[in-house]
């Protein structure tokens, strides 16, 4: 069984002011051969670094399971802790 998985869609600012809140919308498809049933060991995490908090939280829960080739859209609220940043999410 392998994990994997793919950023398939992002909806999210270019570029953000520091203390500004704002909406993202992420699908992230499971690509390995492994369901994500434990919901607190599969969650969406930030990185450049692993787990930072520049948008106010490290990681982003999963609204449900998804199993192995399926697709998951996550909805969530973010604010921006630093200065203005372009490209904030790596796909």
């Amino acid at each position: 069984m392998t994990l994997n998985a793919a950023v398939t869609l992002l909806s999210a600012p270019d570029t953000v002011d520091q203390g500004v809140s704002f909406p993202v919308k992420v699908q992230v498809a499971n690509t390995g051969s492994e369901p994500w049933n434990d919901l607190e060991k599969f969650k969406l995490g930030f990185q450049s670094p692993q787990d930072n908090m520049t948008w106010g939280l490290s990681r982003i829960p999963l609204p449900e399971p998804l199993q192995a080739g399926g697709v998951l859209e996550i909805e969530a609220q973010l604010k921006a802790t630093t200065n203005r940043r372009r490209r904030w999410w790596v796909t």
